[in-house]
């Protein structure tokens, strides 16, 4: 192991056989290593480690489809000594908010890269976990990627996802009814909840946006995402396929 400052050489483990990977190295020193087929826990002793650093995020969480996942409600830091998520205090986040605005970066600059060696320095970024009551300490800047461009892809994905989700039903209906459907309340009715339906169409779809060709042996549906370009795309059938 070596220190990246000062470049020297500061632990060594004399493993058996090729060390193919490492994890991540743990607040307390701990972390598994593969040696060969093997997979062994190690503990660094008799060395220095700094309070460790967790940066404020806010992360996407993925529900099973694009159309159901969502933004993590509150910005929050991972513990790297019991590994828990926990919401960063209201305080901590406008500290480190004054330090961005302190700083005069642009929405261009990155605070990691850009900020002042100081700006780490400040003393109220010093914390704990509320969880384990560890030490820790705020990392002076916040990730979070909700709002920005990534949102359309994410309304795309979830136009997709509606989409081949109408084609099902479509197929559901034909084998109930020997026709495919031109009416969006006809696929509707396949539902337990017609108004949870109605309202994950809104939710996924702009409004008015969906157009359905149906004759009794096949079906093309058009639709626009939520996104600031008002994607559209059609799926036909049967086989369900985009076009």
């Amino acid at each position: 192991m070596w220190n990246l400052e000062t470049g020297l050489c500061v632990a060594v483990y004399l493993a058996r056989d090729r060390v193919n990977s490492i994890s991540h190295i743990g607040a307390d020193g701990t972390f598994a290593a593969a040696p060969g087929n093997a997979v062994v826990f190690l503990r660094l002793r008799n060395i220095h480690i700094d309070t460790p650093l967790v940066s404020p995020s806010r992360i996407w969480l993925y529900l099973g489809s694009a159309s159901a996942s969502q933004w993590e409600d509150a910005v929050k830091a991972a513990c790297p000594w019991c590994g828990q998520r926990f919401p960063v205090p209201a305080g901590k986040l406008e500290l480190i908010r004054a330090i961005a605005q302190k700083a005069s970066l642009t929405p261009e600059q990155s605070p990691c890269l850009e900020l002042p060696a100081q700006a780490r320095d400040e003393p109220g970024l010093a914390s704990e976990c509320p969880l384990c009551r560890k030490p820790l300490r705020f990392n002076p800047f916040i990730v979070d990627e909700r709002g920005s461009g990534d949102d359309d892809r994410i309304f795309v994905e979830s136009l997709r996802d509606g989409l081949e989700a109408l084609a099902a039903m479509e197929e559901a209906y034909k084998k109930r009814h020997g026709r495919y459907t031109d009416q969006l309340t006809d696929l509707a009715s396949l539902t337990e909840d017609p108004l949870q339906f109605a309202k994950d169409v809104t939710n996924v779809f702009r409004f008015g946006s969906i157009i359905i060709q149906a004759s009794a042996e096949s079906y093309l549906i058009t639709g626009q995402a939520q996104d600031a370009n008002a994607t559209e795309s059609t799926i036909g059938g049967p086989p369900a396929r985009f076009q």
